[in-house]
C-alpha cells in the first residue's frame, strides 16, 4: 500500500515537473512570436516565466534529492575505506537534513511575512502563492534526506568501493 502510495507522488511530482517546465517553455515561445510579430507581449507573461523557473527549480531539486543525486564533492570518501565512507555519507545526509529544515523554517518565515504584505505577483495571484514553493521543496528535500541518512540503500554512492578495500 505505501509502495503505491510512494509511487503515485513520485509520478505526480514527474507530471508537475514536466507541467512546469513546458508552460515555461510555451509562455517564453509565446512571449518571443508576440514581441517580434506585434510589438508586445503578454503582461504577465515575463512574471509567470519567473515563477515557472522557480518552481521548475525547486521541484528538480526535491526531485533529485529523492535517490542522493545534488551536486556533491566527495574528495573525502574517495580516500576512506567502503565502510567509513558509507558513515561519512550518513553523516553529511544528516547534515543536509538539518540545513534543509533550517532553510524550510526560515522561508517559511519570509512567506508568512509576504502572506501579511497582500502583495499580488501577477493576474491577482498573491506573492506569498509564487513562493510557497521554497519552504515546502526545503521541507521535501531534508525528509528525502534524513530518510537517506537512516536507509542509505536508498541511494548508490558514487564511490562504492569493493569491500576487499
Amino acid at each position: 500500500m505505501l509502495d503505491k502510495l510512494h509511487r503515485l507522488l513520485i509520478n505526480a511530482e514527474k507530471l508537475l515537473l514536466t507541467l512546469f517546465f513546458f508552460t515555461m517553455l510555451a509562455v517564453a515561445a509565446i512571449q518571443i512570436i508576440m514581441r517580434n510579430a506585434f510589438g508586445s507581449g503578454l503582461i504577465w507573461g515575463d512574471d509567470l516565466i519567473q515563477v515557472t523557473v522557480l518552481w521548475t527549480g525547486f521541484f528538480a531539486a526535491a526531485f533529485a534529492a529523492r535517490r542522493g543525486k545534488h551536486i556533491n564533492i566527495d574528495v573525502i570518501s574517495r580516500f576512506l575505506p567502503y565502510h567509513f565512507s558509507r558513515a561519512a555519507y550518513r553523516l553529511v545526509y544528516l547534515c543536509t537534513t538539518a540545513l534543509c529544515t533550517s532553510a524550510a523554517w526560515f522561508s517559511w518565515q519570509f512567506v508568512q511575512l509576504e502572506m501579511e504584505d497582500n502583495a499580488i505577483a501577477f493576474l491577482d495571484v498573491p506573492v506569498w502563492v509564487t513562493e510557497s514553493i521554497i519552504p515546502m521543496a526545503f521541507l521535501v528535500i531534508a525528509w528525502r534526506y534524513l530518510l537517506l541518512a537512516i536507509q542509505p540503500s536508498r541511494v548508490q554512492e558514487p564511490t562504492q568501493k569493493s569491500e576487499a578495500e
